[in-house]
């Protein structure tokens, strides 16, 4: 069972768990991806947009805005500079 947060982040990641075996509940704020949308849900997270009605995960889509922010700045915090020269 995949269970994500229904709300991202502030740096547009999405909390999520694998859960085996699978919960009698689900905390407030959570979804559980359908098993059809699993294997697609992992390759996205934790960049992942969710289409939600009810509280029941109806669609999902990657987050590329997201995942390129974060690359972005995770880049900028490590001093990567894209291969260009850097001064001394």
């Amino acid at each position: 069972m995949l269970i994500v947060n229904l709300k991202a982040g502030a740096n547009g990641a999405r909390g999520n768990q694998l859960i085996y075996p699978a919960l009698d509940s689900i905390p407030e704020g959570w979804a559980v991806v359908p098993p059809e949308l699993e294997a697609e849900a992992l390759e996205f997270l934790p960049w992942m947009t969710v289409e939600a009605q009810d509280g029941v995960i109806t669609g999902i889509g990657d987050d590329a805005a997201a995942r390129a922010a974060a690359e972005a700045a995770d880049r900028e915090d490590t001093g990567e500079n894209n291969g260009s020269p850097t001064e001394e």
